[in-house]
């Protein structure tokens, strides 16, 4: 199953298979390098990419 974010305010959850396993702003869970961190690249390439 694959990870999801989801942003309340200013907090992000990171959840796999229904567990919470990151929590924190964005600059903190970027600084960590943590699950939501990867997943940012890998949005944030797709968008620098070109793709929809």
């Amino acid at each position: 199953m694959h990870p999801r974010a989801r942003r309340l305010g200013s907090r992000i959850l990171t959840m796999e298979s229904g567990q919470v396993t990151e929590t924190g702003d964005h600059e903190t869970l970027m600084a960590a390098g943590g699950r939501n961190a990867q997943l940012w690249r890998t949005l944030m390439h797709g968008h620098q990419g070109g793709e929809a």
